[in-house]
């Protein structure tokens, strides 16, 4: 049987097709990690210094000195590694953390849940640092569309770990009038 040019051609790229899939799905399947992750968020220290750098200013004006939150290893969910925090520097703030990889989502509230925290990382990890970058969001509830603090870059640092504990941390008097990308208190 004779076949013909595009027959053939037909057929190849048909191979061509099938074969890029299936490296694509070969690689894709490598390129996920599973739990537990390292570098975590509490195996060599479980202390973070986040500063925050104004998104809307050309120079990334730093917003606040530096915030302190604690990480708790809370388990795992699936491919994810679950955190529990606290902040050391700012009374009242606390949330959940998520870990997939090097990819770190932080939620939280402060002012008695009038105020509320996202924060999104990457890990740096190479070279070996133990440190994160992302983005940093606050708002208020105001009428249907709440009110944005700021959107702002940050920073985290790993510093060791924690003075207080959450118990501790969860007795100092919340702040109702200040915001965590803005505010500096320390207890």
């Amino acid at each position: 049987m004779r076949k013909t040019k595009q027959y053939v051609q037909t057929k190849c790229r048909t191979l061509l097709k099938v074969s890029l899939a299936a490296s694509v799905l070969g690689l894709s399947t490598l390129s996920y990690a599973a739990a537990p992750y390292l570098p975590d968020f509490v195996k060599d220290g479980n202390r973070w210094s986040f500063k925050a750098y104004d998104d809307a200013s050309p120079d990334h004006t730093t917003l606040v000195a530096a915030q302190v939150i604690c990480f708790e290893y809370a388990g795992i969910s699936g491919n994810h590694q679950l955190y529990t925090w606290y902040s050391e520097t700012f009374p009242g703030w606390s949330g959940n953390a998520v870990q997939e990889g090097d990819q770190i989502f932080i939620h939280g509230d402060y002012a008695n849940g009038a105020g509320h925290s996202s924060i999104q990382l990457d890990t740096l990890v190479a070279p070996t640092i133990n440190g994160s970058a992302g983005t940093w969001q606050e708002w208020r509830h105001d009428g249907a569309n709440g009110q944005t603090v700021n959107f702002a870059k940050t920073r985290a640092l790993r510093e060791g770990d924690c003075t207080l504990t959450a118990r501790e941390a969860a007795n100092l008097t919340p702040l109702l009038d200040g915001d965590p990308v803005i505010t500096n208190v320390v207890p």
